[in-house]
């Protein structure tokens, strides 16, 4: 009676209106949230679909012309024979972009002519070439989406990175180097690949999740050991990498580095990868060539068909990457120092 008399009942339910209207309109407010969410998912996935589709039209265009062999397509062809044979090949470039190829020329049943002998020589129709070279053209086109991707993990809207995925699929020279047989565009997918999963992580981290930077990391380790396995330059991913997780460079992270554990995981995933691919090409291709005079009667001896594999213990299959890694070190500083007395001349 005296709490009716008093006013508390009323205060009371005014109470309880007031809290069922913020209620109400904290509901109101996550479902405009969500949808506006939805909303941006859904212009994302627009804009990937878009920067694809414009990409592989651009790419895969005439992509049997010219119906000739172009610049190092040559060699990378006579490569591709090699591994097929399971012949070793000495080159100074690593051994995964040429495997790549090759699984492509298997994969469209294209047997490369024994005759290819200068650039320029032409090529049957229907021989299968022009599969190749679509195979790599869609690499080029998922790696223009991949632009946009990047993009939009950075916390960009969806026009902007609708413009940068465009700006590289409609690049000339990115367009040219996917359109023929050449690694240089798988290796610039790697190399996106590694940069996307980094920044996933440098996001989880943002969260202070303490599981998913690390998972992220190892994945961008895995795509960066890749990349530096298929053309050394590929290292500045990891440079790029590792120093925005050391010293959390804006705005891709913005509160300090990362954990260290975080940054040894990328780095032992790098090198794990890399030591992978290697064992994998020296283990296929381990048939004695023409070529065996570029390494030690070791390594040599370890090769089937060698003549020096009856007097010669076989080198341990890490001591054979260590020597082709050493070895391609050695020629590039030739190849490098020659090129550099060119221009000086």
């Amino acid at each position: 009676m005296y709490f009716r008399r008093s006013g508390g009942g009323k205060a009371l339910r005014d109470r309880g209106i007031g809290l069922a209207r913020v209620g109400f309109w904290f509901f109101l407010l996550q479902q405009k949230i969500r949808e506006r969410a939805k909303l941006c998912k859904m212009r994302s996935s627009v804009v990937l679909l878009v920067v694809l589709v414009v990409s592989l039209a651009v790419r895969l265009a005439n992509i049997n012309r010219p119906q000739k062999i172009i610049f190092d397509e040559l060699v990378i062809s006579k490569f591709m024979n090699k591994i097929r044979e399971r012949e070793f090949l000495f080159d100074v470039f690593p051994p995964l972009g040429k495997m790549y190829l090759t699984a492509a020329s298997e994969l469209t049943h294209w047997s490369v002519p024994s005759n290819l002998t200068h650039v320029g020589q032409e090529l049957p129709a229907g021989s299968g070439f022009a599969q190749v070279r679509a195979i790599n053209a869609v690499v080029g086109g998922i790696s223009s989406m991949l632009v946009s991707g990047i993009c939009l993990e950075g916390g960009m809207t969806a026009w902007p990175a609708l413009v940068g995925g465009l700006m590289n699929g409609l690049d000339v020279l990115a367009t040219i180097q996917s359109r023929v047989m050449m690694p240089d565009t798988f290796m610039v997918l790697l190399e996106q690949i590694a940069f996307f999963f980094a920044m996933k992580s440098w996001n989880a981290s943002k969260r202070k999740s303490r599981v998913a930077p690390l998972l992220w990391m190892v994945l961008a380790g895995v795509a960066s050991g890749s990349a530096v396995a298929t053309k050394w330059t590929s290292y500045a991913v990891v440079v790029i990498i590792s120093s925005i997780s050391f010293f959390g460079i804006p705005p891709f992270l913005t509160h300090g580095g990362v954990a260290w554990p975080t940054v040894l995981a990328f780095y032992a995933a790098a090198a794990s990868t890399y030591y992978f691919w290697f064992d994998i090409y020296l283990s296929w291709c381990n048939r004695s060539g023409e070529n065996d005079n570029f390494t030690t009667i070791p390594f040599q001896a370890s090769l089937i068909g060698s003549n020096h594999a009856v007097d010669n213990e076989p080198m341990e299959p890490w001591r054979k990457i260590y020597e082709y890694n050493k070895l391609m070190w050695q020629y590039s500083r030739v190849l490098g120092c020659k090129s550099c007395q060119s221009l000086v001349l």
